[in-house]
This record gives structure tokens, sequence and C-alpha cells, in this order.
């Protein structure tokens, strides 16, 4: 189990945004507590991991990875990677043995359609050139939450920063209790203020989420 949590802005990242970044490791290192980083992807956007080491244990399986105009963040596992890696990326090289790289790869040669190849459990995100792309597993096991204000754009795998660093005042939807039992597949949330990505690749454009 890893941890992602992220900024995109339609405006340049400010200082007090860096800060929240470096905050995050505090509700996210209990999902990772091997590795933490930040990676400043341009002037908009900034990515932060932290790290739980399972299938790769080498720190050169680190994230967020960037490879060319691409860079991911992810949290989970593929099961089938190594059969991915044999069937659809056989010629290619890599300095890793874990799935995070190969994900990367499969994203650059497939794109959104990556997903249907993918058997597991993960939340992704992902920035394509121009475009931020974020998605979740079928079944909602890695869930990611986004939460929106008038010029950015929060994601991240734990909603309670949302609360703790971003704005106290939210308000917790009034929902039963029974719905939180069972795995959901929607974009309900704790809170009205906050959205829950399903599975599929929503592109984040300028500040809306954009289903193309």
């Amino acid at each position: 189990m890893c941890g992602i949590f992220g900024i995109f802005s339609k405006k340049k990242l400010s200082s007090h945004d860096q800060e929240v970044l470096k905050r995050s490791k505090e509700y996210l290192n209990h999902r990772g507590p091997d590795e933490f980083n930040i990676v400043k992807v341009n002037e908009n956007l900034s990515l932060a991991h932290t790290r739980l080491s399972i299938i790769d244990l080498s720190d050169k399986n680190y994230q967020p990875r960037s490879d060319g105009n691409h860079t991911i963040c992810f949290n989970g596992e593929i099961y089938n990677f190594k059969e991915l890696k044999e069937k659809y990326l056989h010629g290619e090289s890599f300095i890793t043995s874990g799935d995070t790289e190969v994900l990367l790869k499969m994203w650059k040669k497939f794109g959104k359609d990556c997903l249907k190849y993918l058997d597991g459990m993960f939340s992704i995100a992902i920035w394509d050139d121009k475009k931020l792309y974020l998605a979740t597993d079928r079944f909602g096991e890695k869930p990611l939450f986004i939460y929106e204000e008038e010029s950015k754009i929060y994601f991240s795998s734990e909603p309670n920063i949302f609360f703790d660093l971003l704005n106290p005042s939210l308000e917790l939807k009034e929902t039963p209790f029974f719905d939180f039992l069972g795995i959901q597949i929607n974009e309900e949330s704790i809170s009205k203020e906050i959205k829950k990505i399903s599975h599929e690749f929503v592109h984040v454009g300028p500040m809306k989420l954009l289903l193309n």
C-alpha cells in the first residue's frame, strides 16, 4: 500500500502549496513508510508519493516516476504486470523489476486504453505532456479522492487531508453508515465537496473533470 497526493493549479503553485505537499506526509506515511518523494512536474502540477516497498525493494523503483513527457504516481498492485511486460512490451528496456515502470510504458503504448489490460487494485495519476489523467481499479479497492477549489484541484488517497490541511469547514455528508461498508463504484464520498474517482481515466482539464 502506498499513498498519493497532488495539486494541479490553474496558476503557478505557491509556497503555501509546497508546504501542503510536504505536510501530506503526515497523513500518508502510514500507507507507505519506506520512502516519501515530491516531484514538481511543472509550474502548475506537483505530486507527492509515500512508498511501501513490496515487489521491487531497490531505490530505483521510486515514485513519482517520469519518462520523457510522462509522469506517473501510482498506488496499488498490478497482478499481471509480468504478463503485460512479456506480451506487449517485448524489447523495451527496464531499470526496475516492479509494476510501476510497466504501467507507465503501457500508458505510453496504449494511452487510456491501457486500463482494460490491467488486473489489479490501483489508483493512478498520469501526466501526459499537457494533460492530467486519474483512474482507479474497477472495484474501488484503492480509491482516489478529489477536492476542487476555484483555481486548484487536489487529489489524494486520504480524504482527511482536505479537511485538515485545506478547508476545515468542509461538511460531512449525512449518509447511512451501511453505504460505507461495501465497495462503491461511483462518485459518492464523505462530503458534498469531495468526489471519488471511478474506474475510468478522467481528464482533469482547466479546473474541471472532463470525461474525454
